[in-house]
């Protein structure tokens, strides 16, 4: 049984559905694989032009400056911002099994509730070298599958401990728990 469901997951629930699990993403600063990538290549896109944009106010060239920051300003944000955002989201981020869906909900900067079929569905389950795990809820579009490179907020549950046993409650069909036809036991 769940210790303690938050208010954010409580106003949610419908009249007698009954949490399975319910829990958290990983707290704190996120490096994933692309940011081998993107930083290198953001202190480049934000640096240059910074360089160039001190240059451009201790030399008197106002003129010159608005356009530096429209490289400046991104670049920060790409930089360092986007952990920031990374972080605040995850914050208020709540993943919850019912006995008959799975939600993501989102408490801070974007409220927002969403819902996928428990049991009826692709998932995929990543399990990462730090222990933890992320469960992807994967649709048969390519327009709502696109995978965001800075977090999968409102599409998976992301670095979650426990993940095998949570991926096995995501799969099970109904309020019995029954498990899908394709099931095998390991």
């Amino acid at each position: 049984m769940i210790a303690h469901i938050p208010d954010a997951v409580q106003h949610r629930l419908d009249p007698n559905e009954r949490v399975e699990w319910c829990g958290q993403p990983r707290q704190g600063l996120i490096f994933r694989p692309i940011d081998g990538f993107i930083i290198p290549f953001s202190l480049v896109w934000a640096g240059l032009p910074a360089a160039a944009f001190v240059a451009a106010i201790a030399g008197g060239q106002f003129g010159a400056m608005l356009p530096l920051l429209l490289f400046v300003v991104p670049g920060i944000y790409i930089t360092f911002g986007r952990f920031v955002v990374d972080i605040g989201v995850r914050k208020g981020l709540h993943y919850v099994v019912t006995d008959t869906r799975c939600m993501i909900i989102g408490t801070r900067w974007r409220r927002v509730t969403r819902t996928f079929a428990k049991g009826r569905g692709d998932y995929e389950l990543v399990e990462h070298s730090n222990g933890l795990g992320t469960i992807r809820f994967v649709s048969g579009s390519a327009f709502t599958n696109r995978r965001n490179p800075f977090g999968d907020w409102f599409s998976s549950f992301e670095q979650i401990a426990e993940a095998s046993e949570v991926y096995r409650l995501v799969r099970a069909t109904g309020p019995s728990g029954d498990r899908p036809p394709h099931w095998h036991a390991p």
